[in-house]
């Protein structure tokens, strides 16, 4: 009875507290404005939260393995030269800076978000907010999923002027053949099925994986089986409908996987090893860890124009990101915001809800 009565009283406490704010700030108040663009207090405090997880990103890569098991004071750290709150509160209206430049760079160039570009953001949404849990970080500091949902959607007008300078058909296209070369260079496409083992494993057990894997390889190279019925087999996999016929872009290597260079999307510390494999062929390797092994087979990737297409984005960014940067920074410079103090007062770093972990 007790415990009802406590969490009673905290709910009533927390109900006068948003009341007494609800008084004092109006709904959709506008924090700051840049050009023609308004950001609501809600939109700002959105942008807050991810400064404040940047800036801890940032120092817990200059904390020592020793240093992050303990319980981190990141408000006496300091991230590029700033006191961690000054770094905090800069970047948030920065993140508001740069997503006005490439708002008004679309405009000026009349570039639309796409409907794949939308419904990447809604899925994203969906996936982040609903199955990953961000309400629990966004929701207790005044984000509702809509303004979570515009600010998603917003971030996306980045990849459209990005897409309309550099992708195909941009007016500062890439070559194909430079596309193609990044593509080559940094990432493999690998048919892979792995086998592992505990670190407590004895020789007879390492024994059997090998030789289950060996088995696969000595079929897949006899031609009896092909990796793929392999694979289902292996992995338990049913027969798939095929009732839907389309005109998508399908994979030739259904099941495989992308293995890429340091400083990719798909960084993989085996990636060398990998590139110097020859194509197609069928190899039974321990891996890394020496907890198991994997069967590999190295495929040709530019023969597979399903996996050359998905990485066709990666490889234009990894070519023009750095250039990109710089125009959407030189805008953003230019910009001017006019911040409502008042509106944003009311959000203290020191007092972002984070959820426990």
């Amino acid at each position: 009875m007790k415990m009802i009565e406590r969490i009673a009283a905290l709910m009533m406490v927390a109900v006068l507290t948003f009341s007494l704010a609800g008084c004092l700030h109006k709904k959709n108040e506008i924090a700051v404005t840049i050009g023609d663009i308004k950001f609501t207090s809600a939109y700002y405090m959105c942008a807050l939260v991810n400064a404040n997880m940047e800036a801890k990103q940032k120092v817990s890569e200059t904390l020592s393995d020793e240093d992050k098991e303990k319980e981190v004071n990141y408000y006496s750290k300091k991230v590029d030269n700033k006191k961690f709150v000054d770094w905090v509160e800069d970047r948030a209206v920065e993140i508001l800076k740069e997503t006005a430049a490439f708002k008004q760079l679309c405009d000026k160039n009349n570039v639309k978000l796409s409907d794949e570009l939308k419904a990447e953001a809604t899925q994203s949404v969906t996936t982040l907010w609903d199955s990953y849990g961000y309400s629990v970080l966004y929701e207790p500091n005044g984000v509702s999923r809509d303004t979570y949902a515009k600010f998603t959607e917003d971030s996306y007008y980045s990849e459209a002027y990005f897409e309309s300078l550099y992708g195909k058909g941009g007016t500062k296209e890439i070559a194909e053949d430079e596309v193609s070369k990044e593509i080559t260079d940094n990432y493999v496409l690998l048919d892979k099925i792995s086998v592992t083992y505990d670190a407590n494993a004895d020789a007879a057990k390492k024994t059997e994986s090998k030789s289950k894997l060996d088995d696969y390889a000595s079929q897949i190279k006899s031609g009896k089986k092909t990796f793929i019925e392999i694979y289902k087999t292996h992995n338990d996999i049913k027969e798939e409908s095929t009732a839907e016929e389309d005109e998508e872009l399908k994979p030739i290597n259904t099941y495989a996987t992308i293995s890429g260079a340091e400083g990719t999307s798909f960084e993989d510390e085996n990636f060398k090893t990998y590139k110097g494999y020859e194509v197609d062929a069928v190899q039974v390797v321990e891996n890394s860890s020496k907890t198991g092994y994997d069967l590999i087979i190295k495929r040709d990737i530019t023969a597979d124009a399903y996996y050359m297409d998905y990485l066709d984005s990666f490889a234009r960014h990894a070519i023009k990101d750095e250039d990109y940067k710089k125009e959407i920074e030189k805008q953003a410079k230019k910009l001017k915001p006019e911040i409502n103090s008042y509106a944003i007062g009311q959000f203290k770093v020191k007092k972002i809800i984070e959820p426990e972990v």
